[in-house]
């Protein structure tokens, strides 16, 4: 009988090459984040696997890592309570109501009933209060002792509310768990997808985990799938540029280039040019990374790095499917510049999206990655840079005076600067004391005409391009702002502030 349980015991060991994966039982609690009365609670049900190694516990790391992917850590229920109790007040003291979950079209998941879980409500707490503040994205970052949950509201974050350090495990994990996520790993970023239903509306909320000194920090990005389908007089697109941007979209064929940073609103632009050219007799076909937004008629492909999928794989194939029109989400190396530009010349509208500053400054990007000049001269049909500024808040818009030093650096002459008037934000409940309601978007549009055609064709300089394009009628970003603050738009100091210009 002895000789047989040592047998047993001898085949529970592990082998000697696993054995720098094999956790004792203090160890394996602090990988899961739990008490130990809470890890022995598990193993005894059986949702732990573990072998004895003489009187001790041993488990191993990948049968670990298996349970996390099924079983989300459990903050302990005071603090999880204590953090409700936080998110709570920090809504009151923003004058804020509570949040019922349980009313029709209110339930982030249709399919979930009650939430009994405090975690599960923090959450949903966080995502609606972002959805009502009118937030794209919300940041939860963690440090010695706190973590700091902060909300992007018109290009801005804004803090919302500090909550304990203790519940950032939990909550990070019900977000990873709700994103389809991998809990177990915590090393490397992560990003998932959170289909989200609140108030009657559709969003998707893509969620970015990073590690981090503290612990992971997370970022959420709120996509509206309603707000995607305007159009460009909601962009705020003048009239005369609206109509000769169109003109370009309706085109037979040509590369249109839509530029600026990150966060200024180009796939929003895009979109709502393939809703425009979007109908039953045309083929629309798109290749993004990710797909953002999901539109109707329309064939959308997802980049996948590892499986081979480029965005110069996915134009080369689109070649074969007779598409009338191609969006590429990013103009990013030579390869998928030289497609877009062979598609242009044979046939085909192909929109996409770059990041130089201006529209001009696209032209020199395209020729210093490496697509010969002739090309971008016969390809290339229009471009739009375009920005975001924050819009005064109609409910406490006020005159006020700009500096006229200020007013004079942006261009202004004496005479216009004594009769137009301005406007700002007094600040008021509505818009949360920031003088700003909404966004709306600044433009330039750079129209290649026969002039500009032999200026690229023989390399001319950025600084050329521009003066040439602005003597053919091209209306700057700056006058396109100038123009909407004097009409009440926006200010002088939100100009400023995101083209900045003007300044010493």
């Amino acid at each position: 009988m002895p000789e047989r349980t040592k047998e047993t015991e001898k085949q529970r060991q592990p082998e000697a090459g696993d054995s720098a994966e094999v956790l004792d039982l203090k160890a394996a609690a602090d990988f899961l984040k739990v008490s130990k009365p809470t890890f022995y609670r598990w193993l005894a049900q059986g949702k732990i696997k573990g072998f004895k190694a003489g009187q001790q516990w041993r488990f191993y790391r990948r049968d670990l890592e298996k349970f996390l992917e099924t079983e989300e850590p459990a903050a302990p229920p005071a603090a999880a309570e204590e953090a409700e109790r936080a998110v709570e007040e920090a809504r009151k003291a923003r004058g804020l109501p509570s949040v019922e979950w349980n009313r029709p079209g209110e339930l982030l998941d249709p399919s979930v009933e009650a939430e009994d879980n405090p975690i599960q409500r923090v959450v949903n707490v966080i995502l609606a209060s972002a959805i009502d503040r009118r937030a794209s994205d919300i940041h939860l970052d963690a440090s010695a002792g706190e973590v700091k949950i902060r909300y992007r509201i018109d290009g801005v974050l804004h803090e919302e509310m500090i909550i304990p350090k203790y519940v950032h495990a939990p909550l990070v994990a019900r977000l990873k768990l709700l994103g389809d996520m991998n809990l177990a790993e915590q090393r490397l970023p992560q990003n998932g997808r959170i289909a989200v239903k609140h108030r009657g509306r559709d969003y998707d909320v893509r969620v970015f985990t990073y590690p981090a000194m503290f612990g992971e920090a997370a970022v959420l990005r709120i996509l509206d799938q309603a707000s995607v389908l305007i159009g460009f007089d909601k962009l705020g697109m003048s009239p005369p540029m609206r109509a000769a941007f169109e003109r370009r979209l309706r085109a037979n064929q040509g590369l249109i280039v839509v530029t600026g940073p990150l966060g200024c609103g180009r796939t929003t632009t895009l979109y709502s040019a393939l809703n425009l050219l979007n109908s039953p007799q045309k083929k629309v076909a798109t290749i993004e990374n990710p797909v953002e937004y999901r539109l109707p008629n329309v064939m959308q492909v997802h980049v996948n790095r590892k499986a081979g999928l480029t965005f110069a794989v996915g134009v080369r194939t689109f070649r074969y499917c007779d598409p009338d029109i191609i969006l590429v989400g990013d103009l990013e190396d030579l390869e998928t510049a030289e497609l877009c530009v062979q598609a242009a010349m044979t046939g085909h509208i192909v929109l996409t999206a770059m990041v130089p500053a201006d529209a001009p400054s696209v032209i020199t990007r395209l020729i210093e990655m490496g697509v010969e000049p002739f090309l971008v001269s016969s390809a290339l049909s229009a471009v739009l840079a375009q920005r975001l500024l924050r819009k005064v808040c109609p409910s406490c818009r006020t005159e006020y005076k700009p500096s006229p030093d200020t007013l004079r650096r942006l261009g202004m002459s004496d005479d216009e600067i004594a009769s137009a008037k301005f406007y700002h934000g007094a600040g008021c409940e509505e818009c949360r004391h920031t003088g700003y309601y909404g966004r709306t978007g600044v433009f330039e549009l750079l129209e290649v005409d026969d002039r500009l055609r032999e200026m690229i064709a023989r390399r001319a300089a950025t600084a050329e391009l521009r003066a040439a394009a602005v003597e053919g009628g091209m209306v700057t970003m700056l006058q396109d702002g100038l123009e909407k603050a004097k009409q009440g738009i926006t200010t002088i100091e939100e100009l400023l502030r995101v083209l900045a210009v003007g300044r010493d």
